[in-house]
């Protein structure tokens, strides 16, 4: 698959708007959640991450940086929930531990 580029404006009349918001969600701890029924399946997945603050950089590398930090945590999302269920699927599939010593292994007078 060929690689995708996207452009995304933001609108003059938006941009203080829009760099305020990313701006003050920067440097919190950012909870992406997801739930839904997939194929009568159910998609749970979490996610927490951080995008630094502004530093240096321009407003326009700071809100490219936010918005690619924001796609890259809905990747990890999705990667992680699906990891996290087949983990749960091959531990389910284990034969839990038991002990099988009867009680009257021994007896005394």
């Amino acid at each position: 698959m060929a690689d995708v580029t996207v452009q995304l404006t933001i609108p003059e009349a938006a941009v203080t708007k829009v760099v305020d918001a990313f701006t003050k969600l920067s440097g919190a701890r950012i909870s992406l959640d997801a739930d839904k029924m997939v194929n009568d399946t159910n998609f749970n997945g979490r996610w927490d991450f951080t995008v630094a603050p502004q530093g240096a950089e321009t407003t326009k590398q700071f809100a490219v940086r936010f918005i690619l930090e924001l796609i890259k945590a809905s990747v990890k999302l999705v990667d992680y929930a699906e990891d996290r269920d087949r983990y749960s699927a091959e531990v389910a599939s284990i034969t839990p531990p038991a002990q099988d010593v009867p009680d009257n292994i021994i007896t005394g007078v």
